[in-house]
């Protein structure tokens, strides 16, 4: 989050005015949707005294595709992980079979 605030008492170039304010909030949230799209959400709003400077509200989402990747990538590593466990798993139990069975 984000505030800025901007004043000039007395503007000394070719537009006269006096006591100037605009003010600027600008926010950003990043939120995953699904479980698997990251968005980043930023609000931004301007608001001044002078006929001059716009009022100007925005909302933008912006999807992040590192992080995309990066979901993506974990999500696999997860997967080969568990493949292992389980091939070790199975080896494990082989054993243990022909282990009873020479008995």
């Amino acid at each position: 989050m984000m505030y800025d605030g901007f004043y000039e008492s007395n503007i000394d170039y070719a537009v006269i005015g006096r006591n100037i304010y605009q003010h600027t909030i600008h926010a950003a949230i990043d939120i995953v949707v699904k479980d698997k799209y990251p968005l980043k959400i930023y609000f931004t709003t301007r608001f001044s005294n002078s006929s001059l400077l716009k009022n100007i509200t925005d909302l933008n989402f912006q999807f992040n595709n590192n992080d995309f990747k990066n979901r993506i990538k974990e999500s696999l590593l997860r997967w080969s992980d568990s493949q292992f466990a389980k091939t070790a798993e199975l080896s494990k139990l082989g054993a243990m079979i022909a282990a009873r069975e020479g008995n």
